[in-house]
């Protein structure tokens, strides 16, 4: 579905959005070109009948590629935004291909003709209103006075030193990633963190883009019970006792939601992860692998893979912004050599580093000890906070352990200060 028929569909499913389409003066053929049939059709009903809905438009153009709604993104500045920025690309090119037509070995008239184009298209690039700081300082105190007496204002991380560095994930919107090279254990931090997200009381969405929903869910079953997790998945024999009352003490509850790739009809968009968002009412969003997302961008297929990376990441921390919702991410990194006992720099994520440009936190992961059963932790970025410090965890997944053995020092040491994480 192109952005230009997401905005018709949003015009037929919420008339009041007409008026506001119309005054950012798109609703013109050289916007819309082969959708404006659509679009006229919509404007003449919503004007004859003060109304217009889905049942009209599939009546008269029962072709029209309606899709699933659930793709439509309520985000009216965003869809402006992505067809006015997929007009000004189409455009660009062909003023670019009339000139070098028109003025063939004349650089100069060449450079004159472009230039000339170039100017009338600024006129389309969106802006905003400006935000004036001084006049916003008691709208801003507000905002403190109200973080201040929310104890909810933030979600646990599930590790007591990472929450002291970044104060949690932060509800009013934040995209953070955790980075690591393959097989370090990323998928098993992010549950680990799900969960304790879960535990506080919070609604959790948990993309699974590898695993199964049942082999997320053992794990999760793991972490929460200590039941060793290769025992679950493969029937070995387990503590029944504590199988039982762990799932005695699960009936009623609710709110850890697993997806899968097949759950977004095989395409992983921010506009579906953010619909999954608002009718889930969901607190905090996991999603294992950002590279496995797909933009919705007009010129995304013309991007590079560091280009995309970069778009999508920017979309998900509008998306998290909007809907006040924190986004987790996984990234792989292997920009560097394999030396697994330190920690990747920002610059060494898969494809792109535009994730960590936009994450306002960054956890990266390393073993200091050849059997991995120290996972050390680096707060790689905090937008709002200290970089760089480094924690050591006793860890073994398997069980669901953790244990704080603290601060890593200068000298590469840690002091023990055992906190264990249950």
């Amino acid at each position: 579905m192109t952005t230009s028929q997401q905005i018709i569909i949003n015009m037929v499913m919420h008339n009041e959005t007409i008026k506001e389409f119309e005054k950012s003066e798109i609703c013109t053929y050289s916007f819309f070109e082969t959708d404006y049939r659509y679009l006229e059709f919509v404007l003449n009903k919503y004007t004859e009948n003060g109304m217009v809905n889905l049942g009209d438009l599939m009546s008269r153009f029962p072709g029209f590629p309606a899709g699933d709604l659930n793709e439509v993104s309520d985000d009216i500045d965003l869809l402006i935004y992505q067809l006015k920025e997929g007009y000004i690309y189409k455009q660009l090119n062909k003023i670019i291909l009339d000139g070098q037509g028109r003025f063939i070995d004349d650089g100069i008239q060449l450079l004159g003709y472009i230039d000339e184009g170039i100017q009338a298209l600024k006129t389309l690039i969106p802006t905003a209103t400006d935000y004036d700081v001084m006049k916003h300082a008691a709208a801003r105190k507000a905002i403190y006075e109200e973080i201040k007496n929310n104890p909810n204002a933030f979600i646990t991380t599930g590790l007591a030193e990472i929450d002291k560095l970044i104060g949690g994930w932060n509800r009013r919107g934040e995209l953070a990633s955790v980075l690591a090279r393959m097989g370090m254990g990323k998928t098993w931090l992010i549950i680990l963190f799900s969960a304790a997200a879960w535990k506080a009381g919070f609604r959790v969405g948990f993309i699974s883009i590898e695993m199964s929903k049942d082999d997320i869910g053992f794990r999760v079953d793991t972490i929460l019970s200590g039941l060793s997790n290769s025992a679950l998945r493969r029937g070995k024999p387990v503590d029944m006792s504590i199988y039982n009352s762990y799932v005695e003490s699960l009936a009623g509850k609710e709110g850890f939601l697993v997806r899968n790739k097949r759950d977004f009809k095989g395409h992983i968009t921010p506009s579906k992860i953010a619909t999954w968002i608002s009718q889930a009412r969901l607190d905090i969003v996991f999603l294992d692998g950002i590279s496995y997302l797909e933009s919705e961008r007009a010129n995304a297929h013309q991007k590079s893979d560091a280009a995309l990376t970069t778009d999508l990441a920017e979309d998900l921390m509008s998306i998290s912004t909007d809907l006040q919702c924190p986004i987790v991410v996984t990234q792989q990194a292997n920009r560097e050599g394999s030396d697994t006992s330190k920690n990747p720099s920002l610059g060494s994520a898969r494809g792109s580093d535009g994730v960590n440009i936009n994450a306002s936190i960054v956890l990266s992961i390393a073993y200091p000890d050849e059997k991995r059963e120290t996972m050390r932790v680096e707060v790689s970025k905090s937008r709002f906070g200290t970089t760089g410090d480094k924690f050591d965890f006793g860890w073994n997944p398997d069980i669901g352990y953790i244990q704080s053995k603290g601060a890593v020092q200068d000298d590469g040491a840690a002091p023990e200060s055992p906190q264990f994480y249950g």
